[in-house]
């Protein structure tokens, strides 16, 4: 029995080169539906967070109009609301720079830098201040029981 060897080459180059555009084509599929799925996530994304969604749920919180956060009143509770509305839209999408920002609510990109750099240093402020009550908690606890010892 006598083996073709160019015959044997051919067939198994054929065999090589069907499984290859095979697997091309389940590459292909799955970059697609991974394409298809990153879209629609970002879709999805882009249309439960809105500038306007987060604007009303700011003014219910801090129970202040919308007028009042998009005008130019300066009440503290007023400039509070509005600066977390800047960090929101700053820190929760990250593609939107302070420029941007700004367009959204009508103010200038130093404004919004400034808001969003005063309101973390009021969050950090408010962190410390927990922390410290606690601190003086214990402390005073402490004195307690040794008064009582």
């Amino acid at each position: 029995m006598r083996v073709n060897f160019r015959q044997h080459i051919r067939e198994r180059q054929r065999e090589i080169a069907a499984d290859f555009q095979q697997q091309k084509a389940q590459v292909h599929a799955d970059y697609a539906l991974r394409l298809e799925d990153i879209n629609a996530a970002i879709m999805e994304r882009r249309n439960v967070f809105t500038h306007k969604r987060c604007l009303a749920a700011i003014s219910s919180h801090y129970g202040v109009s919308e007028e009042d956060i998009m005008g130019v009143r300066r009440y503290r509770h007023v400039v509070e609301a509005r600066q977390h509305l800047y960090w929101i839209l700053r820190n929760e999408r990250m593609d939107t720079s302070y420029h941007k920002v700004g367009k959204l609510v009508g103010r200038d990109h130093a404004t919004v830098y400034i808001g969003i750099l005063k309101f973390e240093y009021l969050q950090r402020r408010e962190d410390i201040a927990c922390v410290n009550k606690e601190v003086w908690r214990l402390y005073n606890d402490q004195i307690s029981q040794t008064e009582t010892a």
